[in-house]
C-alpha cells in the first residue's frame, strides 16, 4: 500500500464506524449520541477530503476529532476498570486504537506543517 494511502483509509474506516454507530444509537432512542456520531463521521469525511486536497482547515478538524475520540476511548477503558471486570481483548483493542490514532494524528500534523 502506498505510504500516503493508509491515512485516508483509516479515516474512512473510523468515519464509517461513526456513521453506523449513529444508526445504532438512533435505534436505541439515544438521539444526542446519534447526532454526535453523525457529526463526527461527517467531520472525519471532511478531514479525508482535506487530506487528499491538502486543505489545512479540514486537517485541523480531523486532528481534533481523532484526539477527542482517543480521549474518549481511554476514559471509557478507565471507567470499565471501575465498573466491572475488563477482558484482555478490550484492553489490547484500546491500546492498539490509541497507538494508531497517535500515528495518524502525527501524520496529519506533519502534512499540516508542510502546507
Amino acid at each position: 500500500m502506498n505510504k500516503r494511502k493508509y491515512v485516508p483509509t483509516y479515516l474512512a474506516i473510523i468515519c464509517l464506524a461513526f456513521l453506523l454507530n449513529g444508526i445504532n444509537f438512533l435505534r436505541n432512542d439515544q438521539f444526542v449520541l446519534a447526532v454526535g456520531a453523525w457529526l463526527a463521521g461527517i467531520l472525519l469525511f471532511l478531514s479525508i477530503w482535506g487530506y487528499l486536497k491538502e486543505i489545512k482547515a479540514y486537517l485541523k478538524v480531523g486532528i481534533l476529532v481523532l484526539t477527542i475520540f482517543t480521549l474518549y476511548i481511554i476514559s471509557s477503558l478507565i471507567w470499565a476498570f471501575t465498573a466491572q471486570a475488563v477482558y484482555l481483548f478490550v484492553v489490547a483493542l484500546v491500546i492498539f486504537v490509541t497507538i494508531v490514532n497517535v500515528i495518524i494524528v502525527s501524520k496529519l500534523k506533519e502534512l499540516l506543517n508542510v502546507l
